[in-house]
């Protein structure tokens, strides 16, 4: 997913899923030699599988096309959900962890494969980045504060007993004083298990590099610091 900040995509290209095959293969080599914690990790874990749908042109962003490709898989096709379901299904004493997941590619059927996968840790690395609109769409992050907030209460209400780890990026351009409070309203109200902050870092070649707004340094470490500050409230 081509966020406006990041300059992986274009470094390293398009999404390339592996086989369901091959990653359940490697699974079972692993906990043959006694791995105990499989880590799931991509750009984006939760686009695992689209690319490899047939007709396959191009990036699914928004969560209603995604919702839509996902619907629309051929009966054998794969996707997280069905990656986890045969994880889950291997003998073993192992769990597996899934880390970075994007917002806008999250669905009811994954939120209920969580749940009805034991070896599936009760833990969600799903970086937010934001929950502002403005900011969210300066982002390129296809998604807004209130599907923010939904999709948050949908997974808590879905998987009892979840953790949830998010990152947001602070002194990102154009975040003005009173979009930073908002920000720091939604970590104080949300209440995240464990919560990263990054101060925004200005990469060439990407399109927030050229927008107006920049942020001064110094403010930049002020807001990382008292977003931190709220985090420390919550987690200690």
């Amino acid at each position: 997913h081509p966020c406006s900040f990041c300059i992986i995509p274009r470094m390293r290209g398009s999404h390339r899923s592996r086989p369901q095959a091959d990653l359940v293969a490697e699974a079972h080599r692993l906990i043959v030699q006694s791995v105990k914690e499989l880590n799931l990790i991509s750009q984006d874990s939760t686009y695992y599988g689209m690319d490899l749908r047939p007709a396959h042109r191009r990036t699914i962003s928004s969560p209603e096309n995604f919702a839509r490709a996902n619907a629309d898989l051929p009966a054998d096709g794969a996707n997280l959900s069905t990656l986890l379901h045969a994880l889950n299904k291997l003998r073993g004493d192992f769990w597996v962890r899934l880390l970075y997941t994007h917002p806008a590619h999250w669905t009811d059927e994954l939120i209920k494969t969580i749940a009805d996968c034991p070896k599936v840790a009760r833990y969600v690395d799903i970086p937010l980045q934001h929950i502002h609109d403005v900011m969210l769409e300066r982002m390129r992050r296809e998604t807004d504060g209130q599907y923010i907030r939904d999709l948050i209460g949908r997974i808590r209400d879905g998987i009892p007993g979840i953790g949830l780890r998010t990152t947001f990026i602070v002194g990102f351009p154009g975040e003005t004083e009173k979009r930073f409070e908002a920000l720091l309203e939604f970590i104080r109200e949300t209440k995240f298990e464990r919560l990263g902050v990054f101060a925004y870092s200005k990469e060439d070649g990407t399109r927030a590099g050229g927008m107006r707004g920049q942020i001064s340094d110094a403010i930049k470490k002020e807001r990382f610091v008292a977003a931190m500050a709220e985090q420390k409230k919550i987690s200690r």
